[in-house]
């Protein structure tokens, strides 16, 4: 079954245009990959970037996860879905996804390239362990039971957020980034945050392995308050092992947490809902277009 890449795309500076067409051109050789749906408010952005394989859909304002989880579902039932930064691309190894329960989900560390002159190699991004900077995540639809997810792709912490509210969906989170490469493409250093947007609440992050199968003892958690000042372990407790009950009974959350989170109790997954994507594609135009 082939895989559809869900990602977001502006307009920079020429270097970094320039970098995001580089990994949409890898991904779009990529057999594994039947189509590249790009989710953007930027007209301009056709101009660029164009390939049989791109899919353009335009929206009227930026996308946010919860923008690209929506149109994942528009594109049909028991489909494997990428949602991905725009400078991500993937080779053969992507073969490796399985998909043997649905409610797993990849959330894969990438892979940095060294750029020493005449080096063509990769290694993983050294930052935070391989916990986190993840910049892909692998699902297959529906996807249901996310519910805080309207924040916006790019922004200092979203992976992991995002990833928390994977595990707040009681999705089976597993990094197999060891056998499964995403490569980044970022050496322009165009970027269009700072440290002071990173993302306030919990954040959840999965180690590395080489393995498909799903070990929560692999999964970590932390918190942030949205200050960027220093390194990732002074600002995230990471906690291991805990169950969802125990993480989200904490007595010690603080208050931005439990203003973003007014609601602790789970959404279920809706399986007897009939689930149309084509009816569901209107109804995501109507809302986003």
């Amino acid at each position: 079954m082939g895989v559809h890449v869900v990602t977001t795309v502006f307009s920079s500076s020429y270097e970094r245009n320039k970098e995001v067409e580089f990994a949409q051109m890898q991904n779009s050789k990529n057999q594994i990959i039947d189509c590249i749906h790009v989710i953007s408010e930027d007209p301009s952005v056709g101009s660029w970037l164009s390939h049989p394989k791109i899919h353009i859909e335009y929206v009227r304002s930026r996308p946010t996860f919860r923008t690209l989880v929506d149109y994942s579902n528009t594109i049909g039932n028991n489909k494997i879905v990428c949602i991905a930064n725009s400078d991500i691309y993937f080779n053969h190894t992507l073969s490796q996804v399985r998909f043997d329960d649905h409610e797993l989900a990849y959330c894969l560390t990438r892979w940095i390239p060294n750029y020493s002159p005449n080096v063509n190699e990769y290694s993983f991004d050294p930052q935070h362990g391989a916990y986190a900077t993840n910049d892909s995540w692998i699902l297959k639809t529906p996807i249901f039971g996310l519910c805080n997810i309207s924040f916006y792709l790019g922004l200092p912490g979203c992976d992991s957020r995002f990833v928390n509210e994977l595990y707040r969906g009681k999705k089976k989170i597993i990094n197999p980034s060891k056998i499964i490469s995403s490569f980044h493409v970022h050496n322009s250093g165009a970027r269009s945050y700072s440290g002071t947007d990173r993302l306030k609440g919990y954040y959840s992050g999965v180690i590395s392995t080489d393995s498909l199968e799903y070990n929560e003892s692999n999964i970590r958690h932390g918190y942030s308050d949205g200050d960027d000042t220093g390194i990732w372990f002074q600002y995230f407790e990471w906690i291991k092992g805990i169950s969802h009950e125990e993480f989200w009974s904490r007595e010690d959350l603080p208050l931005s947490v439990l203003y973003m989170y007014p609601d602790h109790t789970y959404s279920k997954t809706r399986r007897q809902i009939p689930h149309n994507p084509d009816n569901i594609r209107n109804i995501w135009r109507r809302k986003y277009s």
